[in-house]
């Protein structure tokens, strides 16, 4: 297992919240899929509801999910 770190960006009408999340994943779910995506999605959500209190999940209307390494930002494609 290797842990990667991610930036999760939603976005409403009105509003942009980042937040940067780590993940632990196996080798066989890899960094990039759409496993990873929604992982890092869901986390993201989490840490927002956990600093905020609540999260109304209904007005986002983009994710943007980005691996962090060290030379470079690779933004990922996925669907949850």
């Amino acid at each position: 297992m290797s842990e990667y770190s991610y930036r999760v960006t939603f976005v409403t009408k009105y509003l942009t919240i980042t937040t940067n999340i780590e993940l632990e994943l196996d080798d066989t779910t890899g960094n990039l899929g759409d496993v990873a995506y929604a992982l890092a999605a869901q986390s993201g959500r989490d840490s927002v509801i956990d600093e905020l209190g609540s999260f109304d999940e209904t007005l986002i209307n983009d994710i943007t999910v980005t691996l962090i390494l060290d030379d470079e930002d690779i933004e990922l494609e996925g669907q949850e």
